[in-house]
């Protein structure tokens, strides 16, 4: 699946256990530098703090989210192509593989090859970017 936001793959990653929030003032100095580490340092969840709180003592109304992309599993499963959802290193690898391949494409020899190359052609053209007249943020 194709997530249409941040949000959508947070929600997506807190239904599989792999996003915590944290609800109490965290500092931004430090303190948020520590838990994150050490989550990332045991394969734990992303984190999103909710309540950062600033320097001077004010709590920010912005979030933070940290480690996102902290361990494969979650690189995995924020590529998304042909609707599937990855999970371990190896459906990494085919996506790694295929951008290899178009980096470096090799042309068809025949009528056969071309072919057999439709469908990844029709994924290369999945993947173009969308053209919308209005985003939620800009």
């Amino acid at each position: 699946m194709a997530y249409k936001s941040l949000r959508d793959f947070m929600a997506m990653l807190e239904a599989d256990g792999e996003l915590v929030r944290v609800s109490e003032p965290v500092s931004t100095h430090l303190e948020m530098t520590e838990i994150q580490t050490r989550l990332l340092r045991n394969g734990g969840p992303a984190v999103l703090f909710e309540k950062p709180v600033m320097p001077d003592g004010s709590i920010s109304p912005i979030p933070a989210l940290a480690n996102l992309f902290g361990t494969v599993k979650r690189v995995a499963m924020g590529v998304t192509m042909e609707k599937k959802v990855r999970t371990t290193a190896a459906e990494l690898r085919e996506v790694g593989e295929l951008l290899a391949f178009l980096r470096n494409p090799t042309p068809p020899r025949g009528l056969g090859d071309a072919m057999e190359m439709l469908p990844l052609m029709q994924t290369v053209m999945a993947m173009r970017p969308k053209v919308v007249k209005t985003a939620p943020v800009q």
